[in-house]
């Protein structure tokens, strides 16, 4: 369990208390865990914890009074049940991020494209209206129509 990547270890804690979906405390949690509790783990599952409230995966019970336990409660909510894991939240974001790079590189390679093609098509159109306009006053014969259209 030590050797666990960060990553992983969010989703070890995350499936943790998700299995158990009841109130739990720090100390509790470490229980479940298996470990044996120490100031370094408790401190480190408080900052897995604190990770969990900003992402809205759990929230924190307010103190009963009268409760002997100085230690905050906290229970997983319906995102925190729902959501499928760090560790795939990580793999959608990295597939999203190549999508991303994809289609940027072929946007810019259609608007080369459209680019290179609207310069033709004017370079052509040019070119027929100089050809028409020579037509026009050079014409070969009196029975050679000026325009395409004229047939």
């Amino acid at each position: 369990m030590d050797d666990l990547k960060p990553i992983d270890e969010l989703d070890y804690y995350l499936e943790l208390l998700r299995k158990r979906n009841d109130i739990a405390t720090i100390t509790m949690i470490i229980a479940f865990s298996g470990k044996e509790y120490s100031v370094d783990e408790y401190f480190r599952v408080r900052r897995i914890i604190d990770k969990f409230l900003r992402d809205k995966m759990v929230f924190e019970i307010p103190d009963i009074p009268g409760r002997l336990q100085p230690d905050p409660s906290y229970q997983m909510t319906y995102e925190g049940l729902l959501f499928h894991g760090y560790r795939k939240q990580s793999e959608i974001d990295e597939m999203n991020h190549v999508i991303f790079v994809h289609n940027e590189k072929r946007i810019v390679r259609n608007e080369k494209w459209l680019n290179r093609g609207t310069w033709t098509a004017s370079i052509v159109g040019v070119m027929l209206l100089l050809w028409q306009i020579f037509l026009y006053f050079y014409p070969v014969h009196a029975d050679y129509p000026y325009f395409f259209w004229q047939k």
